[in-house]
């Protein structure tokens, strides 16, 4: 009987987690905070953007990265690794990483080429949904696998004190860094005491165009400077 209600929560604990996101959606609620909860000794407790918490195991050897963009945070946080999407442009990558084998595509991991790298931690990213699938499997074999997000600066900074914890140093420890977050910093801080416009950030394509919100990267660097957007996320997409 045990077993069976075990097997159960597996289950239902997934669903329940897509209707609450479903929910936030809808509802333009806030959603959980992708951040790191706590650290151990030896490992890092990581809330996902779904709001799971992913205990980590801190100094891991063999990392896949599953998502071309996660590559170079990692390696600034000086973290190595064994397997590494199949990109087109192989310069997108760090150069110690541009001959590791490929895992599949950016959005779609090959289960069983990361199974054969024999990893101890996979990362990926929460909003390609077989990036979170993959993930859901490989816990399920005894891998650890984590889904983030990286959408802007802000996320860029909270996934590089969180790739530094896994490898057992802070940002100020790791002087490459430090000196990005610093420069960042440094750019904000001559622009404090001015006084900020009002602006409407558009992108367009040949699909049309849209308002950005301050939760992309444009408009996290806008509002970092001070500008006030005069579109919010909570309002809704807005396209023409």
């Amino acid at each position: 009987m045990r077993l069976r209600s075990s097997s159960r929560a597996g289950q239902i604990l997934p669903l329940f987690r897509k209707i609450i996101l479903a929910a936030c959606t809808l509802l333009a609620l806030p959603l959980p905070a992708a951040e790191v909860v706590r650290e151990h000794a030896g490992r890092v407790l990581y809330r996902q953007p779904d709001g799971m918490e992913i205990p980590v195991s801190k100094f891991p050897r063999r990392v896949i990265i599953a998502y071309g963009s996660l590559a170079k945070v990692w390696d600034l946080a000086g973290g190595r690794a064994v397997g590494v999407p199949d990109l087109a442009e192989k310069n997108a990558l760090p150069s110690s990483m541009r001959d590791l084998p490929p895992v599949g595509s950016a959005t779609a991991p090959n289960l069983e080429r990361v199974l054969a790298l024999e990893p101890d931690l996979v990362l990926l990213i929460a909003k390609l949904e077989k990036h979170r699938a993959t993930a859901e499997m490989l816990r399920r074999t005894g891998v650890e696998a984590v889904c983030v997000n990286y959408n802007n600066y802000r996320d860029f900074h909270q996934l590089l004190d969180f790739f530094c914890r896994l490898n057992g140093r802070t940002i100020d420890a790791v002087p490459a860094a430090r000196k990005v977050t610093e420069e960042v910093e440094a750019i904000c801080a001559k622009v404090r005491h001015r006084r900020g416009p009002s602006c409407a950030i558009l992108f367009a394509s040949s699909m049309g165009f849209a308002l950005e919100s301050s939760r992309t990267n444009t408009g996290t660097m806008a509002e970092m400077l001070g500008a006030h957007n005069i579109y919010t996320a909570s309002e809704g997409p807005l396209r023409g």
